[in-house]
């Protein structure tokens, strides 16, 4: 390869030096000022120190112009390194490279830049033979020895040492720096102790309220908080709707580029800049006369939840219920009533699973999972809250669990209740098999009544001739049971299937339904046949929903 004048290279080695240096510099700010989030090897303290350390004095190295050739030999290998790691994080989908500090870059534009640093380095060399080194680059090696030493001691201690100040939960700051790490998911069950810090605290204390915390320049921000404001714009005034607060979290918002309309009907506040407020916005909070009933940090939720407020305060003496395949049935509930039930859920991988994320499929409906990663064949609790609907329905809707398993990435969770409906029967169904043409066949259909009244059966209807109950006087008492005799005439041959409705006096639920099944046939052939039929359509139905 054919080297270049030296004064190319010594242009290159140059801006390399202080892109090192300026990188080094706004991630060494970033690690003594703010806590890290140390999720893996690549994000830990210790590892951002040590490659601090190396990018300084990789930078010191080639600004001294000193070995020129071993710095070249070094800084490609360590650029090619680089290349890897941005590519890594672009492939897991990270947000950014985290090369530089506060300043988020996409890994993918900082594994472009990397491969043009080495590309510019494998064109661009000193040449093969060094001259041998005067007293100037031995003064300018020493000098820049004398700087990393100066910058990167100090720096590796303060950084190492850094403890994050925090929040207690009356509100007090403790420790000495000036970032607080605020904690949401924490405050869960207690007072906010950020109300201290507000200057609208006093109207925060009193009510139902879904306060926003958010930077001015943050882009999510920028997105969401418009469209908090223009629902609170729409609810403002309906009766049992929470109130809405946006409170800014400093540095605040330049003249003319606040995020809030000057006619907002929020509340409008902000948190003191006294301190430098860490945490992920935007962060919502429901609260509920000052106690913090959830919280959700970046989550694009619009407005309190009645299952939110329905998760404090916590169940005494709960007990976990291992989590099936089906799923969670509540049963029988009264409408607007509040339930709750902590769900285990099990890491069936040979790795740690961490559930990133929780989703509900309705606002009825919320639910929190426990922090942490959950080891390999180990449980961790689920909790998740209903608040029933105010109308009878047969409620089945879905939890999602977002995970960090890339072959598990969703955990489904089917909840289901029967609000405002008490009567159920069992079995759910009858199913009488196969029968002879002309027969008469009797079976018993058990009604059962979840309710703390009694409920009387009038009368039954069929969707076809040939079966009806023999409905008893008696009522179905409360939280009890009664059979009811169910007659099948059968006449025509053939698979049939009939709708047995049992009318009630029940408002809510005015009538129970009995599927009733069976085969008809005049001989052994002609049942088979017909078995036969019902196989292949119910192979079909599920061809269909799959």
């Amino acid at each position: 390869m054919k080297a270049l004048p030296p004064s190319a290279f010594a242009v290159v080695r140059a801006l390399v030096g202080i892109l090192l240096l300026v990188a080094a510099g706004l991630k060494g700010h970033q690690l003594v000022t703010e806590p890290v989030s140390e999720h893996d090897l690549l994000s830990s303290r210790w590892f951002l120190i040590l490659w601090i350390e190396v990018e300084l004095a990789l930078g010191l190295w080639l600004l001294s112009g000193l070995a020129r050739r071993a710095a070249w030999a070094t800084t490609l290998a360590c650029f090619a390194g680089f290349a890897g790691v941005a590519l890594y994080k672009g492939l897991i989908g990270e947000a950014s490279c985290g090369c530089f500090g506060r300043i988020e870059v996409n890994p993918w534009y900082t594994l472009v830049l990397d491969g043009a640093v080495v590309a510019a380095l494998a064109f661009l060399h000193p040449p093969l033979l060094s001259p041998p080194p005067t007293a100037r680059p031995r003064l300018r090696f020493a000098a820049a020895a004398a700087v990393g030493l100066a910058a990167g001691t100090p720096f590796a201690l303060t950084a190492a040492l850094f403890e994050p100040t925090t929040l207690s939960a009356d509100g007090q700051v403790v420790g000495s720096s000036r970032v607080v790490l605020l904690e949401p998911e924490k405050w869960v069950g207690g007072r906010l102790p950020l109300l201290p810090h507000i200057d609208v605290a006093k109207q925060l204390a009193k009510g139902q309220w879904t306060v926003v915390l958010y930077h001015h320049d943050c882009p999510h921000c920028q997105e969401r908080v418009p469209q908090f404001e223009r629902e609170a714009r729409k609810q403002a005034g309906r009766v049992g709707d929470a109130k809405v607060a946006m409170v800014e979290l400093p540095p605040y918002a330049p003249a003319g580029r606040s995020l809030l309309p000057p006619d907002t009907s929020c509340l409008a506040g902000c948190a003191s800049d006294a301190r430098d407020w860490f945490v992920e916005t935007p962060t919502i909070l429901t609260l509920l006369d000052g106690v913090v009933v959830d919280a959700k940090e970046g989550d694009d939720t619009k407005g309190p939840s009645p299952a939110r407020l329905a998760g404090l305060p916590p169940v005494a003496g709960e007990k976990p219920v291992p989590l099936e395949a089906s799923g969670y049935d509540f049963g029988f509930v009264e409408p607007k009533s509040p339930h709750k039930v902590l769900l285990t859920v099990s890491n069936p991988s040979k790795k740690p699973l961490v559930i990133t994320k929780v989703r509900s499929e309705c606002k009825c409906m919320s639910a929190v999972a426990a922090e942490g990663a959950i080891p390999p064949g180990a449980t961790a609790p689920v909790r998740v809250v209903l608040v029933a609907p105010e109308k009878p329905v047969l409620y089945n809707k879905r939890i999602l669990l977002q995970t960090d398993d890339k072959d598990c990435p969703v955990i489904p969770i089917p909840i289901k209740a029967a609000v405002g409906l008490p009567l159920n029967t069992e079995p759910a169904a009858v199913d009488l098999g196969a029968v002879a043409s002309g027969s008469q066949h009797e079976r018993t259909v058990t009604v059962v009544n979840r309710s703390k009244t009694p409920v009387r059966l009038i009368y039954s209807t069929s969707s076809g001739s040939g079966c009806f109950a023999k409905v008893p006087r008696n009522p179905v008492p409360p939280l009890g049971s009664l059979a009811v005799p169910v007659v099948i005439r059968a006449q025509r041959t053939g698979r049939q299937t009939v709708s047995l409705q049992i009318q009630t006096d029940l408002a809510l639920q005015p009538s129970v339904t009995v599927p009733v099944q069976f085969v008809v046939g005049v001989a052994g052939d002609a049942v088979r046949e017909a078995r036969a039929d019902a196989a292949t359509a119910v192979s079909s139905r599920k061809e269909t929903a799959q």
